[in-house]
């Protein structure tokens, strides 16, 4: 595996996404907006619409050569990548389906990420749809997989890559759980570990991020249809 990123680059994009975006970037666009008058309550629902865009302009302009690299791939490869989506999408689909029933079996309750979704997608589903399918495989991919995983591939081998990369891609999704203590939640954490788990397949054996990016497309965008429909019945 090359690195296409310097290491400056991978820094900051770790910073701009850990530090920044879970945390400097919301409170920055909260403060904004509660400057210019609005209440706290719409401050904490419109701040998205000021973080997310500046996450995502600052990562993509440091991926800005990982990008080109991914488009020149994805036109050679364009078959491949689309069968190997469909192959390892529908094994994500039926894995992580498994999993997140049993845990809400075991637990009997549900992910909050996923509470956090469904009422996100009643306040700002435009915002929500962006996120889901737009920005989180884009963002999340190049952070999880293009530096995490191919740095820690790089230095300490696979079986290192693989935990790491899946581990961590899985906290940040039960973080909302873990800051609310609710920790039988928390134990969904196993149900994103195996999503993050597929990506790094995809991503290992295509050796490029556009791989994982689009089986994190196809993933969402399942899962946001799901949600959807799910909506429309209540």
């Amino acid at each position: 595996m090359n690195n296409i990123y310097t290491k400056r680059q991978s820094l900051w994009v770790l910073i701009s996404y850990f530090l920044g975006y879970t945390f400097l970037f919301q409170i920055l666009a909260l403060d904004i907006l509660l400057v210019m008058g609005q209440s706290l309550e719409d401050a904490i629902t419109n701040s998205s619409y000021i973080y997310v865009p500046l996450t995502s302009v600052i990562i993509l302009y440091l991926s800005i050569n990982v990008i080109k690299d991914s488009l020149i791939y994805l036109k050679e490869n364009f078959k491949k990548l689309i069968g190997h989506v469909l192959k390892f999408g529908g094994l994500c689909l039926i894995s992580n389906i498994i999993c997140g029933n049993l845990i809400r079996f075991i637990t009997s309750s549900s992910a909050e990420n996923q509470q956090s979704i469904i009422e996100s997608l009643n306040k700002a589903p435009a915002l929500t749809i962006f996120l889901g399918i737009i920005f989180a495989p884009i963002v999340e991919e190049l952070v999880f997989r293009e530096v995490i995983f191919k740095k820690i591939y790089i230095k300490f081998g696979k079986n290192a890559a693989y935990f790491i990369s899946s581990f961590l891609f899985a906290l940040v999704h039960v973080l909302v759980s873990i800051l609310s203590g609710n920790w039988i939640a928390t134990l969904f954490i196993i149900q994103y570990f195996v999503i993050g788990y597929f990506m790094c397949l995809i991503y290992e054996k295509h050796k490029n991020v556009i791989a994982s990016i689009l089986l994190h497309f196809f993933n969402n965008l399942i899962a946001m249809i799901m949600l959807l429909a799910y909506l429309s019945t209540i």
